[in-house]
């Protein structure tokens, strides 16, 4: 009997979040190069959570008053990470956490999983690990 093959979704996660985690900045890095990783790394993690949500409106399985809410928050994100470089991630965070509640992910959707490498990236800047 042959093993049963993992779902795409699962597949999917494991290769995102390991790519997350590949790309932490090296442990010599000054705080400042650490900053700018951190959220560079944001900055595409947000832009990946907004096209989910537009592909998932697209697909009828998101309503548009929820895509509008995720693209409200992408665009005011990057506009705060841009103008705080180094104050950014509380206020991001925050407003990450609202629209999460405000806009559930289905259950293994992209939305869903860009949820998670988001979350995981937030739990390493707040932890400090490299």
């Amino acid at each position: 009997m042959r093993p049963r093959p993992l779902p795409a979704s699962v597949l999917l996660l494991a290769l995102i979040l390991t790519s997350t985690a590949a790309s932490c900045p090296p442990q010599t890095a000054s705080p400042e190069q650490r900053a700018a990783h951190y959220a560079n790394e944001a900055v595409l993690k947000i832009g990946e959570i907004q096209s989910a949500a537009i592909s998932a409106n697209a697909a009828g399985a998101l309503t548009d008053r929820h895509a509008v809410t995720v693209v409200r928050f992408t665009t005011a994100s990057v506009r705060t990470i841009r103008q705080t470089p180094f104050g950014w991630a509380p206020l991001v965070k925050t407003a990450y956490t609202e629209v999460k509640l405000a806009v559930p992910a289905p259950p293994g959707s992209a939305l869903a999983t860009t949820y998670a490498v988001l979350d995981a990236l937030f739990t390493t800047i707040q932890t400090g690990a490299p």
